[in-house]
């Protein structure tokens, strides 16, 4: 396994969702460094002046900072584009830490030391809303469960770094030029953002929702509160994500506050907070990389939010039992130590991560606004509800009793569980809920679970025919005992539609399934239904379930019903009876009753086919002949193909689906039609990109082999190939790259053409723009040969690019096949189709043409109509015969004849013109 994939499926990664997490996890990264640069040194130079009693009111300080910083987020948020808004984000936090660096050194006030600590908090929700709002558009829900814990993981490296380098820089820098550090972090994150926009495409969701919501009450903070009292789902996990917030503030309230009792200055105090926050951050980012989105994915959501929670009371509680037995100091620091450690872990890494992922089932719009609400209202209300109970606390005892603390904790915990609860309950709700409008499979439902199977049956009574259709949908991604008994209870459904899609999904017998069909057989008075219901019946059923009385009814509908499921039910015994059935009405010299075999096979087709479906194909009657031309599917047999292409000449449109619905049985006569001496030229072209649209394995090697044989078509076989997903390595590699150098000369002297044109009258602009397009032909073929030999991926974007009408998007995909292609290639390529005059492009390329300089139109008309260099448009070529007879150039009687006898009307026309004597 190469190490790429190896660090993938240890990351839960999918390769192509890679280059967007690499850069989100980077972008975090030295954002996260920058803020633990700043907070190492805000807080080393607080506790250094202040006792930690002073810490509640930064909190209260913090909370008003952060309601007016939001307030002016959400503003800006509804007014700036999306990369705009994020880069003045940026900008203004990098900018904001400068000037507090300034302000450091000339500022001599206690109360600055006040702000510096509360904008810190400003920062990490800045941070917090800038990030996961971009993830939040880039991540559906399954992505959420797995990714948002790998790229959230970036700060725990980058906090790790940046505390580390803080432990050995802060002894010779002093805290306060910390502070440059961190700005210097978050400008070089800019680029990095940039590059998230263009990978992930985050322009166009912007203008959506920019335009969707342009006059939306949604202005200030207030309305976000309002959004809170009215929606439950994101008032729940407000409630949860305020009761984290204020665990971990009274956690690390109480640690703070026996780490500034051991040390004094305000190097030591750096120092082991560097230390500290550095190890913390090694078993986070071990945690939250590996664990994390594999236990999220594999346990679910719901069980994940517990782990928190549970985990911070098992460490409270040890607390307190161990404070019973012994009253050491050193003891109750350790235990506060590691609490605070391993709290902030499981925060990181589980709470986090799974809290965000609960919002994703969210439309785009609302899961925006629970994002602000639980980071812009809820982190500063924890912070202003946490410093007015410290200081009320305080005030009373002259002290902050630990054991005190630990007995809110515990208080709070069972709260959290609560709420957690409530929140499990009403996620169900929500997936159900959005299920008409958004796909989900049955990994995201536990179906198992008795109180989700509760909920799906009770949507499946209630809901609209659209919802039940899509819950049939989700329970057929994943058939089991369970997915088919909830199927089996919507044949009792009143919508008719629900009904037939349901026997559809009906694969096999389950308990009491017999008599819910015959009941719905007997009862029902839709004839769709109750012939859907017999096929159903003799498709799961077998000998002891009395088939025959369908099977011989005299009702002609049941009876064809109960044919074609006994074709699919796998006991050889009923399927042979239903194959002599089918023999009868093929022989029959009813055309009725050919045709009833026909609509049998047309319903089996990818399943079954009967060896004399070929004389079907044969029929005197052409009704039953084009009917028999639309039974062929993927279970075809060699005959039925063989009489198949004898039909193609008859229904080409026809014939031509049939093969594709044939897939890769098909390939093999293809391409011997293709090989037939005397095929028609579009005939061939046709069948060549049907290969390419069939796909395969089988396909690609006949693809091959047609590249070395069928010269004409190189360019139709390249982008068959291309088609097909083709990558090739070894021989073919060196092959393609060769015709690619080919094609590239083909177009120089297209080139040459032009400018020889463009020398002339403008009476030539129409044969210029017939050329400009050929030209166009070719940059296309040499795409596809490009997508076939390197980054396929790279090259579509590439295509996108070329294919903009933006400049820069046409730069930047040049650009890109310089960085793709193989040098000599890419780089001919960029001249011939950079946008510059042709002149300037034959002079850079005059390497690659030194046979003809075309000074005479005659030349060049001749050369096309000669098809050479390449196989030209018919338009080019009938243009070429009307302005050599319109404009009197004279052309060899022979190039005229040629096209005189084509089945193509334009050239046969036109060469009659052309080669009429005046």
């Amino acid at each position: 396994m190469k190490s790429g994939q190896f660090w993938l499926k240890i990351l839960n990664v999918y390769p192509h969702e890679w280059k967007v997490v690499r850069r989100l996890y980077l972008f975090q990264f030295l954002q996260g460094a920058g803020l633990a640069f700043f907070f190492t040194s805000a807080f080393a130079q607080f506790l250094e002046k202040f006792p930690i009693t002073e810490l509640p009111w930064v909190m209260v300080y913090s909370a008003l900072l952060l309601w007016a910083v939001g307030w002016i987020y959400t503003r800006l948020e509804h007014r700036l584009k999306f990369r705009q808004f994020n880069l003045t984000i940026i900008l203004a936090m990098s900018a904001s830490i400068f000037l507090l660096w300034i302000a450091n050194f000339q500022l001599g006030g206690e109360w600055f030391l006040y702000v510096l600590m509360a904008w810190f908090n400003v920062l990490y929700l800045l941070n917090n809303l800038q990030f996961w709002g971009i993830a939040a558009l880039l991540f559906d829900l399954r992505q959420s469960k797995r990714l948002f814990a790998v790229i959230s993981a970036g700060d725990i490296p980058a906090k790790f770094i940046g505390y580390t380098l803080a432990l050995i820089f802060v002894p010779y820098t002093g805290a306060q030029n910390l502070l440059l550090l961190g700005a210097g972090c978050i400008v070089a994150s800019i680029p990095l953002f940039s590059r998230i926009v263009t990978v992930g495409q985050l322009d166009t969701p912007h203008k959506e929702h920019k335009k969707g919501h342009a006059k939306s009450h949604v202005k200030n903070i207030g309305k976000l509160v309002s959004n809170i009292a009215t929606n439950t789902y994101i008032r729940r996990i407000a409630f949860i994500s305020l009761l984290t917030s204020i665990c971990v503030i009274l956690i690390n309230y109480g640690f703070y506050g026996e780490v500034r009792k051991a040390y004094r200055d305000d190097v030591e105090l750096a120092s082991f907070i560097a230390f500290f926050y550095a190890t913390l951050r090694v078993v986070a980012f071990v945690t939250k990389m590996v664990f994390t989105s594999r236990f999220t994915a594999s346990w679910g959501v719901r069980q994940a939010l517990f782990i928190t929670p549970v985990g911070m009371l098992l460490l409270v509680g040890l607390i307190v039992s161990m404070s019973d037995f012994s009253s050491g100091h050193k003891l109750i620091f350790y235990l506060f130590g590691v609490a605070s450690m391993l709290v902030d872990v499981l925060r990181t890494s589980f709470n986090s991560p799974v809290l965000l992922t609960l919002m994703q089932p969210l439309p785009t719009y609302e899961r925006l606004r629970a994002h602000n609400i639980v980071k812009g209202i809820m982190d500063p209300f924890a912070s202003f509800l946490s410093g007015i109970f410290l200081l009320i606390l305080f005030n009373m005892h002259n002290r902050v009793d630990l054991m005190f603390l630990c007995y809110v904790l515990l208080t709070l915990g069972l709260f959290w569980i609560v709420g957690v609860v409530l929140v499990n309950r009403q996620y169900l709700d929500i997936l159900v809920r959005t299920i008409s409008s958004r796909y989900f499979s049955r990994e995201e439902f536990d179906l198992n679970n008795e109180e989700i199977q509760q909920q799906v049956r009770d949507k499946m009574m209630k809901g609209s025919e659209l919802e039940v259709i899509s819950i049939l949908r989700m329970l057929s991604s994943k058939m089991d005992a369970v997915s088919e008994e909830l199927i089996a209870e919507l044949l009792n459904h009143p919508a008719p539609q629900v009904q037939i899609e349901a026997l559809r999904l009906i694969k096999n017998s389950t308990p009491h399934i017999k008599e819910k069909l015959e009941r719905l057989i007997e009862q029902e008075s839709d004839e769709e239904v109750k012939s859907e219901a017999v096929k159903s019946y003799c498709k799961i059923g077998d000998t002891n379930w009395s088939l025959e009385r369908y099977f011989s009814s005299a009702d002609r509908l049941i009876r064809e019903s109960a044919i074609t499921g006994m074709l699919r039910n796998p006991d050889h015994t009923l399927k042979q009876m239903a194959e002599e059935a089918i023999s009868q009405l093929i022989h029959s010299a009813y055309p009725t009753d050919r045709k009833t075999a026909l609509s049998i096979l047309a319903q089996v087709k990818n399943e079954y086919d009967h060896p004399d479906h070929a004389l079907l194909l044969e029929d005197g009657d052409a009704t039953i002949r084009e009917a028999a031309i639309k039974a062929v599917g993927s279970a075809a047999l060699k005959d039925t193909l063989v009489a198949l292409a004898a039909q193609i000449n008859h229904f080409e449109k026809h014939s031509l689906t049939a093969f594709h619905e044939a897939g890769d049985r098909s390939v093999f006569m293809l391409k011997s039609a293709i090989e037939t001496r005397g095929v028609a030229e579009e005939r061939s072209i046709k069948l060549i990109t049907l290969i390419g649209k069939i796909g395969g394995d089988k396909a690609k090697k006949a693809l091959l082999e047609l590249l070395e044989t069928q010269v004409k078509y190189t360019g139709v076989v390249v982008k068959a190939l291309h088609r097909c997903h083709y990558y090739a390595i070894g021989e073919p590699k060196k092959r393609l790259e060769d015709i690619a150098r080919i094609y590239v000369v083909h177009a120089v002297e297209l080139l040459y053409m032009q400018r020889g044109l463009e020398r002339k009258d403008e009476q030539y602009h129409v044969l210029n723009n017939s050329l400009n397009q050929e030209l166009q032909e070719i940059r296309e073929i040499l795409l596809c040969i490009f997508g076939c030999l390197y980054d396929r991926e790279q090259i579509n974007k590439a295509r996108n690019g070329l294919n903009a009408k933006h400049k820069d998007s046409f730069a930047n995909a040049l650009e890109i096949i310089e960085l793709t292609v193989k040098k000599d290639i890419g780089r001919n390529f960029n001249i011939l189709f950079e946008t510059v005059d042709v002149a300037h492009r034959c002079n850079a390329l005059r390497a690659l043409f030194t046979e003809k300089q075309y000074g005479a139109i005659e030349q060049i008309l001749g050369r096309i109509l000669s098809e050479k260099p390449i196989h030209y448009y018919n338009w080019t070529k009938a243009c070429s015969m009307y302005i050599s007879k319109k404009f009197l150039h004279p052309l060899d009687s022979d190039l005229y004849k040629r096209y005189i006898q084509s089945e193509n009307r334009l050239l046969q026309e036109t060469a009659l013109f052309a080669s009429a004597k005046p």
